[in-house]
């Protein structure tokens, strides 16, 4: 799949898994995809993203795969001290 990924995914609000890994996909990560508050699997691994990382607000994310993209910045981590980001 190429691309960048879709807006469209925002209005998917009971998505809880989300498989985009070792695909050629573009662009930025939409906020308002790292906004889906029943996300708990977001895998984008192997890809070509770029741009900075959104914050991801959901409380049920559990994990999370960024790697081998060209994103840049720093990572927004919560201020909330329970959450560990390995």
């Amino acid at each position: 799949i190429g691309g960048t990924i879709p807006l469209e995914l925002e209005t998917l609000f009971k998505l809880e898994s989300l498989y985009l890994n070792d695909n050629i996909l573009t662009g930025t990560i939409p906020t308002a995809v790292a906004d889906l508050q029943n996300l708990n699997v977001f895998d984008v691994r192997n890809n070509a993203l770029s741009g900075t990382i959104p914050p991801f607000t959901s409380p049920q994310l559990s994990y999370l795969d960024l790697s081998d993209n060209e994103f840049n910045g720093t990572f927004p981590c919560s201020d909330d001290s329970e959450t560990l980001v390995q």
